[in-house]
């Protein structure tokens, strides 16, 4: 190899070529030392670009898996929303069909806890009447009617004073 290097560069060696020093060794050494120097740089520039792809494809998978995450979601609600309307298809009594939605609520749309009130709009309250899950910080909370946060009706969200 040390013979063709020295046959491109039009030169011969002056020394022992398994020698070190002298002119020969030293040559070779710096290209060595060239060829090293460059192959570390396209090393360092080749790692950088592995780094920021690596990056590109973690943020692409946890944008993925928020996108799953969302989509699962999404069927859950869908699920629950068909089921309930299935319910008030078949169910005509009322407080059965509160019952129901609520259930459908906790097992297709994986909610801990789901209840239905109803509104006095006059006396600014919100009695419970139906519920489903097992939570019991909300559990506690129900049972009594309760003061309305929201004055509409249709969206009241009740809290225990």
């Amino acid at each position: 190899m040390l013979a063709a290097v020295d046959q491109a560069l039009g030169e011969s060696p002056r020394t022992d070529p398994n020698a070190i020093t002298g002119s020969y060794g030293v040559r070779h050494v710096r290209l060595m030392t060239d060829k090293l120097t460059r192959q570390a740089e396209e090393l360092r520039a080749a790692n950088a670009r592995l780094e920021l792809h690596a990056a590109r494809l973690e943020e692409e998978v946890v944008e993925r898996k928020r996108a799953a995450e969302e989509l699962s979601h999404l069927n859950r609600v869908h699920a629950m929303v068909s089921s309930i309307n299935a319910v008030i298809v078949h169910v005509h009594e009322r407080d059965r069909l509160f019952e129901e939605a609520c259930r459908m609520a906790v097992e297709h749309g994986k909610f801990r806890f789901a209840w239905i009130g109803l509104t006095d709009a006059e006396a600014r309250t919100c009695t419970p009447i139906a519920c489903a899950g097992d939570d019991p910080h909300m559990s506690k909370r129900l049972g009594q009617p309760a003061p309305m946060i929201r004055s509409s009706a249709a969206a009241a969200s009740c809290t225990k004073p």
